[in-house]
């Protein structure tokens, strides 16, 4: 079914479902720390407490799958919005998309063009940095370095 639909469904859809699905993965973990941030205004105390609890597990769950969302579509997402640019020149025919040849290359500044670019910035640019910077975040260089030098 996904070989017939056109070139910029499939970047839209191989793009947008994860993003959407993390979005959809968020929505406890959000609304468990809206409650516990200030909850205590709106809701009684009890019911606060119960999410108060519950809270880490659910970012817990939210880390796991999110990880797990990210390195199951990661390669498959970051080719998807690559192939965009790799194109072959037909002579007369134009230049066309090596991943489809039913599609002309796209044009700078198109529709097609720029949600490459955002992908691209999103996926294969996007996710090592932001691993980079939960590392970074969570100081494991700094408890790396105690781990090895408490062992030797």
């Amino acid at each position: 079914v996904v070989s017939d639909w056109d070139y910029a469904t499939k970047l839209l859809t191989y793009t947008g479902v994860p993003l959407l699905a993390l979005a959809l993965l968020a929505i406890p973990s959000c609304f468990g720390w809206l409650v516990a941030s200030f909850g205590s205004q709106m809701f009684r105390d009890k019911f606060v407490n119960i999410v108060r609890k519950n809270l880490e597990q659910s970012v817990s769950a939210l880390s796991f799958w999110g990880l797990f969302l990210v390195f199951v579509v990661y390669p498959s997402v970051s080719v998807e919005a690559f192939n965009t640019f790799s194109c072959i020149d037909l002579g007369r025919s134009g230049n066309w998309l090596k991943s489809d040849m039913r599609v002309a290359c796209p044009e700078s500044g198109g529709f097609v063009y720029v949600c490459s670019i955002f992908a691209i910035f999103i996926y294969p640019v996007g996710i090592p940095l932001g691993m980079v910077g939960m590392l970074l975040y969570f100081k494991v260089p700094k408890m790396a370095s105690q781990k090895h030098k408490a062992a030797g």
